[in-house]
């Protein structure tokens, strides 16, 4: 079932104002000393925009009360660093999460992204069930439980409290 909302030109000002937010954090993650006060202020930022920003993907009802997300304590066994390599020119399409699917096209494109998964954390459609996200292609799934980031399920209209990754409560 797809979901239509009404979205403005304030909404869209807003969201690109909101995407500048998240460019800026992860340039001052990425230029931080220390890994561990960078993640600080990664979840802090994050908590703080999920909280009162208007493009919040938190649904209104949920933003009054929310008091941050749950996350694993920093391991710094999670911290990976890679390199990215260029390939071709390549078109994809990417399931997603409202049924349809993200086309996409790179110039360059990563072989494989590795990322702190100190950093890990559920998507915007994880949320709110009017975003709509890209879900990860077979390749980028790991057969391991990953326990650094965002530990809890998060709230959406159907789960109206949070509950565990793996459905325990």
């Amino acid at each position: 079932m797809t979901t239509h909302v009404r979205f403005s030109a304030t909404d869209a000002l807003d969201l690109l104002e909101w995407k500048h937010r998240i460019f800026d954090l992860y340039r001052d993650v990425r230029g931080a000393a220390d890994p561990r006060a960078a993640w600080l202020h990664w979840r802090e930022t994050r908590n703080r925009l999920y909280r009162d920003h208007p493009q919040s993907p938190l649904l209104p009802e949920r933003r009054r009360q929310f008091g941050g997300c749950d996350f694993y304590d920093y391991d710094p066994a999670w911290r990976v660093t890679a390199t990215a390599v260029d390939a071709e020119r390549s078109l994809r399409e990417l399931a997603a999460s409202s049924g349809g699917t993200f086309e996409l096209g790179f110039d360059r494109e990563h072989r494989t992204v590795v990322l702190d998964f100190n950093f890990a954390y559920h998507p915007s459609c994880s949320y709110n069930p009017a975003w709509s996200c890209p879900l990860a292609p077979a390749a980028n799934r790991l057969p391991l439980a990953v326990e650094a980031g965002e530990r809890t399920s998060p709230p959406t209209a159907a789960t109206p409290s949070p509950g565990r990754a793996d459905g325990s409560a």
